[in-house]
Parts: C-alpha cells; sequence; structure tokens
C-alpha cells in the first residue's frame, strides 16, 4: 500500500493511494485486487458567518485472477451509498463522489449542524464489458448532520438518497438515512 498526501496553497488538500495484494502459489499472483483513488477536499470557504467545503473522491478497483463467485460490486460505502443490487457484479469498478458540506453558523445548547448534498457516478466492468463503455448508475442525496461534542454519540445524521435506476430494485428510488458521512470518509472538517 502506498498513500501520499499534501497542502497545495489556494486549492486544498490532495491525496492519493495505491494497493495491491494478491495471493502467491509457488511464485505465482492469483486472486488479486488493486485499488487506486484521488481524494480532494478545499480550504474552507467562508461567506459572512457560513463555512462550506467541497470534497472530491474517485476510486478504481480491479480484480485480477479473480473466480465468478469473488466478483466486486458497486453496493454500499466502496461502491454508492445506499445503492443495493445483489446481482451486479463484475471484475473491475470506478466511483466517483462529489459532496459538499455546509457548515451553519448557529449553535443551539452546544449542537453545531451541516447540510450534505452530494452525487455519486459508478461503473462497474465485466470480462466482456468495459467499465467504461458501460452504465453508468447514480446516485444523489442530501442530509442534516448534527453534532455535539458533549455527547457520546457525537454526530447525527438524517439524510436522504435518490437512485435512478438499481437494477434487481427498480428506477427512481428514494431512501432514508442513506448515507454515512464516515463511509464517505469524509469528517466534520471545518467546525470551530
Amino acid at each position: 500500500k502506498f498513500s501520499y498526501g499534501r497542502h497545495v496553497d489556494d486549492l486544498g488538500y490532495l491525496a492519493m493511494n495505491f494497493e495491491y495484494g494478491s495471493f502467491l502459489n509457488k511464485g505465482n499472483s492469483q486472486k488479486g485486487v488493486i485499488n487506486s483513488g484521488l481524494h480532494f477536499f478545499n480550504d474552507l470557504w467562508t461567506y459572512r458567518k457560513w463555512s462550506m467545503r467541497q470534497f472530491v473522491d474517485f476510486r478504481i478497483t480491479m480484480g485480477m485472477h479473480r473466480d465468478s463467485s469473488e466478483r466486486i460490486n458497486i453496493n454500499g460505502n466502496k461502491g454508492l451509498e445506499g445503492f443495493d443490487s445483489p446481482n451486479l457484479k463484475g471484475y473491475h469498478k470506478s466511483v466517483l463522489t462529489f459532496a459538499n458540506v455546509i457548515y451553519w453558523p448557529y449553535k443551539w445548547i452546544g449542537f453545531q449542524f451541516a447540510t450534505i448534498l452530494f452525487a455519486s457516478f459508478a461503473t462497474i466492468g465485466s470480462k466482456s464489458i468495459d467499465m467504461v463503455k458501460g452504465q453508468i448508475y447514480q446516485a444523489y442525496g442530501f442530509g442534516v448532520l448534527i453534532r455535539n461534542e458533549f455527547m457520546v454519540i457525537k454526530t447525527i445524521q438524517i439524510s436522504f438518497g435518490y437512485y435512478p435506476f438499481t437494477p434487481d430494485r427498480g428506477n427512481n428510488i428514494f431512501k432514508y438515512n442513506s448515507l454515512k458521512v464516515t463511509d464517505l470518509m469524509f469528517e466534520f472538517i471545518g467546525y470551530n
């Protein structure tokens, strides 16, 4: 595993990672996987008392020498948050997620609030389908995050997700609490 990150002046934080894993059998690689990604979030933008961050996350996963029972999917936190298609599987995938977190300037007895808006796009490919030419699966959503440092459970969220097309499930699906901020690896960066 290799990762690198740095702050770029007047832009924000940029990170990249590359991972390779495999089983070795008599010196031959078997059942391997390659993960790579680019991750970005900007410096905190402020307008009057309001603050905002933009997050961009791009990930690619490629399976190598995998059995048909070991295919990957785009469900959940390693794909599209809230997406659930048990039969949509492949050997490689790409996921691009955009999220905006708007931090409210108001506090109420120790509670801080933020609004999150997100859009995610994913492709999945099999041995015969190139992920660049395949279907683009989508997820859109918004939510409110409530944080209080003095509580045992520090962050509470209420979110809604919309999925235009989900194989095996149908079209135009709405879900409640489909997003988990920690699953997107986006913390409450920016709270004072």
